[in-house]
């Protein structure tokens, strides 16, 4: 298949499979989708202090983000100008500059070239110090303290990029009205023998899959805690399209909205369990949500899924006392995606609820979880198919309701109850819905037309 024998249909909802394994198409999303995008590399939380790094990758490009002695975050290229060798060869820490191991080049923490052994004998002190550092990514900003970066210098400002999504944001990531959120323990990586976007599309918005491929999970979660939950009901919640119908495409699933806040019972019930100092966090936490809430014209109670175009996606719990997983999925060929997450916590909350929520998400999403194996699965399963592609197979069928985005039975039923839903920003949808990734499909196929 040639890269040009692809074809996205989105208005039809059928995208051909060579998408997913066509190896010259792979090195055109390099080009054209990873270097002409936004890409998550870290949060303020993990670089604190000056000198305090991070690796992470831009598509396949390993670099480092660090916080210099100015206070400034930078994004550096992990490759030695000079012979090409990685100079930092850790994934966290911190450091006033940066040594290659096989010549000995230094690197100061904004990138600089500082120092060359054998200056005087071997270059006779002629070396351009300033143009031999190592490579920046031309464009870094932060949203709320999530750092993102670009190669392209060029590229619409983040907030731009992020456009409606940010309401979302400020209100299920960001949280400055609780104090902000940080993250705690290392990072979990995996691969995975799959296509980045079918991990991507499926925290887009696939809530299809949720009440089938995770039935199991549904179960053991409504029948250990015997109530204390509350019934496992997905069917009240909702899907939101941002950038809708022709913007950049970001995705949210699972969204629970109401005309009043939500009720903080259930979370009482399991902070009792852990003492008096996560009921008192509770309580503070269901104040400052009301507080904040209060000239919401709509209250968003919680959200499962997001995906921020391209490969950066969240995954969120039922409670305030779960973990909240930030995933990427690095792409290494059309078969072959790197899945790396860190879990967030918010920062107010009191040691034991940290403990807690980091326990609860990787019970859930860890690689040996309850529920991240039933999606490997199903993904390795679908992958072995496609590698077994012939030029005739039918596309995916990504259809569901063509011809009905809108759903006005939706609007009706929230406005029953009280809910503004003209006041959320982006196309509204109901649970099961397949907009999202039609969505996703038509903004990747614009960026590689």
């Amino acid at each position: 298949m040639t890269a040009t024998a692809w074809e996205v249909d989105a208005g039809q909802g059928l995208v051909d499979t060579g998408i997913f394994t066509d190896p010259e198409l792979y090195q055109r999303e390099l080009d054209q989708i990873f270097r002409q995008t936004w890409l998550y590399v870290g949060h303020d939380s993990q670089i604190p202090e000056p000198g305090d790094y991070l690796t992470n990758y831009l598509a396949e490009t390993e670099v480092i983000v660090i916080r210099g002695k100015d206070q400034r975050v930078r994004v550096l290229r992990n490759q030695c100008a000079h012979r090409g060798n990685k100079v930092c060869l850790f994934d966290r820490g911190n450091a006033r500059a940066f040594s290659c191991t096989f010549h000995g080049w230094r690197y100061d923490d904004a990138g600089q070239l500082v120092g060359v052994p054998f200056l005087s004998e071997g270059y006779h002190g002629e070396v351009d110090f300033a143009g031999w550092g190592l490579q920046r990514a031309p464009r870094v900003e932060s949203y709320g303290g999530f750092i993102f970066a670009s190669w392209d210098p060029d590229i619409v400002g983040l907030d731009s990029y992020l456009g409606d999504l940010r309401w979302y944001l400020d209100r299920l990531l960001v949280q400055e009205f609780l104090g902000g959120v940080e993250v705690v323990g290392g990072r979990q990586r995996y691969t995975m023998p799959t296509n980045w976007k079918l991990l991507a599309e499926n925290f887009q918005g696939d809530d299809y899959h949720v009440q089938i491929t995770h039935a199991s999970y549904l179960r053991v979660l409504a029948e250990e805690s015997q109530g204390l939950r509350g019934k496992v009901n997905l069917n009240d919640r909702l899907q939101v399209a941002v950038g809708y119908p022709d913007g950049i495409a970001h995705g949210l699933g699972a969204l629970k909205v109401g005309a009043e806040p939500k009720d903080a019972t259930r979370e009482l019930q399991i902070a009792e369990q852990l003492g008096p100092e996560a009921v008192e966090w509770i309580r503070e936490r269901d104040r400052r949500v009301r507080e904040f809430q209060r000239d919401d014209p709509v209250k968003l109670h919680l959200c499962s899924n997001i995906n921020v175009f391209p490969n950066f996606s969240v995954v969120s719990g039922p409670n305030a006392i779960f973990g909240t997983g930030l995933l990427q999925w690095h792409p290494r060929g059309p078969m072959v995606t790197d899945v790396w997450q860190w879990a967030m916590v918010d920062r107010a909350a009191p040691e034991v609820v940290k403990r807690t929520a980091l326990r609860e998400l990787v019970g859930a999403q860890a690689a040996a979880g309850m529920l991240a194996p039933d999606d490997s699965e199903n993904f390795e399963r679908s992958s072995d198919n496609l590698a077994a592609r012939r030029s005739s197979e039918r596309p995916f069928h990504y259809a569901m309701a063509i011809d009905r985005d809108d759903d006005p039975g939706l609007r009706a039923r929230l406005a029953a109850e009280g809910v503004d839903v003209d006041a959320l920003p982006g196309l509204i949808g109901p649970y099961v819905w397949e907009v999202n990734q039609r969505q996703f499909y038509r903004y990747w196929a614009e960026l590689l037309s």
